[in-house]
């Protein structure tokens, strides 16, 4: 069973079928569909944070810390309770964002729950991974961890496996014309 609900179009449509955002007709109106709920789609918050716990054998209080909430409310996450979603939309996102990272980073770890924490737990830049996570910051907070983990070479370049050999004479990127 679907929903239609009708909201105003914008009426000026190119032949491609993109809507101007520059006028509007509040007279003609636009139907959606909304298809059935499915429940493969549902986020498993609660397998997160039992997630997290296995990367890297943090428990309810350290978890609490990174997400910016108390050890009671992870609890609560943990055995599904139904409010803890309507409460507190922004723990939750905090948590996807500190799942995502601490699950790439501990499969960049070898899987080794023990150096995902180390990685994690070292500070990069004068900040650790959990410090930037605590501040809601998990793309600086994957910087920091993958540092730890793979430190930069001393020249700061990259060197691939097999590098070109140099002979002192430069080589142009494009032939010129």
């Amino acid at each position: 069973m679907t929903e239609a609900l009708a909201i105003p179009r914008l009426a000026d449509e190119t032949t491609y079928g993109v809507l101007s955002p520059y006028r509007v007709d509040p007279f003609v109106l636009l139907s959606i569909e909304f298809p059935e709920w499915n429940q493969d789609h549902v986020i498993d918050f609660a397998g997160m944070v039992h997630d997290l716990e296995r990367f890297t054998g943090w428990k309810d209080r350290s978890i609490a810390k990174v997400i910016g909430t108390t050890h009671p409310t992870v609890r609560a996450i943990r055995r599904r309770e139904s409010a803890v979603g309507s409460r507190t939309p922004s723990i939750l996102k905090r948590l996807r964002d500190a799942h995502m990272v601490i699950s790439r980073i501990h499969e960049i770890a070898g899987k080794n729950a023990q150096a995902t924490a180390m990685a994690l737990d070292s500070a990069g830049d004068g900040h650790s991974a959990t410090w930037y996570l605590k501040e809601d910051q998990p793309e600086q907070a994957y910087l920091v961890a993958m540092e730890a983990l793979r430190p930069r070479q001393s020249s700061g370049l990259l060197i691939g496996s097999r590098p070109a050999p140099h002979d002192g004479r430069r080589v142009a990127y494009r032939d010129e014309e």
